[in-house]
């Protein structure tokens, strides 16, 4: 009879995320304990695009901001109409503009629940999955959004 040793399931913690995005060649800032839910978040930029990655409670956020370079109180609606077409052609990741700051910010993230635990290779693979989801979405959005100032017989503007 040969011998299995099953995968060993282990708690997710920042230290962890930081390893298995080593292993993309990533490397991640020094984790921030935040004052929210005990949150530890850290960050890189990825294909012009600020990553950032949250352990919190029984949750692993991965998230993508983009500035568009928008005043917030221009609220151009193609924007919007962008990231809810994207949202309703696509359970995962989500896409939602960001109007509570100066400019308008294009995030797009995905929630993993992590509170059982993961195995290094479920970790690995929810993270790379993660990781191209949130910036093929940020890339949907900005096509979506040219596609729609097309038709509307204008340009997409220049920070999309």
């Amino acid at each position: 009879m040969s011998e299995h040793t099953a995968p060993v399931i282990r708690e997710v913690t920042m230290e962890r995320v930081r390893e298995v995005m080593r292993t993309f060649n990533v490397e991640l800032s020094e984790p921030r304990q935040m004052e929210f839910q005990g949150a530890v978040v850290s960050g890189v930029n990825l294909n012009n695009f600020d990553v950032h990655f949250i352990v919190m409670g029984g949750y692993l956020l991965v998230r993508a901001d983009h500035p568009t370079g928008e005043k917030t109180e221009d609220g151009d609606p193609g924007l919007f109409l962008a990231a809810h077409t994207v949202n309703s052609s696509s359970p995962l990741p989500k896409s939602v503009i960001l109007d509570r700051t100066p400019e308008l910010i294009v995030r797009t993230e995905v929630e993993m629940i992590i509170g059982a635990g993961m195995t290094d290779e479920q970790l690995h693979t929810y993270l790379g999955a993660a990781i191209d989801g949130v910036l093929e979405a940020q890339d949907k959005v900005a096509q979506v959004r040219a596609a729609y100032a097309q038709q509307a017989g204008g340009a997409a503007p220049a920070g999309q």
